[in-house]
C-alpha cells in the first residue's frame, strides 16, 4: 500500500449539519417542505447532485439547478469557514498524522470547486499534510470520475497500491475507476446500505489505520 486517497466533504470535513441546514433553507425559500433531520438528509443524498436535489423535493424543470447551486453556495460558504459550526471529523487529524508517520502518500480527491476546497483545507492548517489536492472547476459537484482517471493515468497503481476513503456510493464508483479498495465512512453525507457485502464500511475514521 502506497497511496491513501481521501474524499473531503463528509469524510475528513464534517459539514453535514451545515449542508442539511443549507438545503433546508433553500427548500423553504422556494416553498418546499424542508428535510428537517440529518437522517432524512442522508437518506436522499446521492450523486449526481442533480438527483439529490430532485430527491430533496426540487422540480428542476421549474427551477434551474444552476440557480439553486449558486443560492446554495451563498448560504453554505460562510458557514463552512465558521469553526463554531463545522470541524474536521472525529479522529481525522490523528489519522492523517498517523498515516503520514507510516510513509503513505495522501491525496484529496473532491467534487468541490478547487479554490473553495483549498480554502477549507487551509482553514484547518492541514494543507501541507497532503501530497496533492484535487477539486473541480465549478460549483456544480458533478463527479470525481475524471479526477480519478487522471490520477490513475499519472500513477498507474496496482490494485493493492491504493485505497479510497469516502462517504458516498459515488466514492465506491471512483475507487472502481482507479481499480483500488474502498472504505466507506458511514457517518457522512450518504447512508451506506445495510447488509450489502459490496461495500466495506467503517464507523470511525480511526478504523482506517487498522485496515490498511
Amino acid at each position: 500500500m502506497k497511496y491513501v486517497l481521501w474524499d473531503w466533504n463528509g469524510t475528513l470535513f464534517d459539514d453535514l449539519d451545515i449542508c442539511r441546514e443549507t438545503i433546508d433553507t433553500l427548500l423553504k425559500r422556494h416553498g418546499i417542505k424542508p428535510l428537517v433531520t440529518i437522517e432524512k438528509y442522508r437518506s436522499v443524498f446521492c450523486f449526481p447532485i442533480t438527483e439529490f436535489y430532485k430527491n430533496a423535493g426540487f422540480d428542476l424543470a421549474q427551477i434551474s439547478f444552476e440557480l439553486l447551486a449558486r443560492e446554495y453556495m451563498e448560504i453554505y460558504l460562510p458557514m463552512s469557514f465558521d469553526k463554531t459550526k463545522c470541524s474536521l471529523n472525529k479522529n481525522a487529524l490523528d489519522v492523517i498524522k498517523e498515516l503520514n508517520s507510516r510513509g503513505f502518500s495522501q491525496t484529496i480527491i473532491s467534487a468541490s470547486k478547487t479554490d473553495i476546497l483549498k480554502r477549507q483545507i487551509n482553514n484547518f492548517g492541514i494543507e501541507n499534510m497532503f501530497d496533492e489536492i484535487f477539486g473541480i472547476g465549478d460549483i456544480y459537484a458533478k463527479s470525481k470520475a475524471d479526477i480519478a482517471r487522471n490520477w490513475k493515468e499519472k500513477y498507474t497503481p496496482q490494485p493493492t497500491d491504493a485505497v479510497f476513503i469516502g462517504d458516498s456510493l459515488h466514492d465506491s464508483e471512483v475507487s472502481e475507476i482507479i481499480g483500488c479498495r474502498c472504505l466507506l465512512y458511514d457517518g457522512g453525507h450518504q447512508k451506506i446500505p445495510e447488509n450489502d457485502d459490496k461495500y466495506e464500511k467503517i464507523t470511525s475514521l480511526w478504523e482506517v489505520t487498522e485496515k490498511i
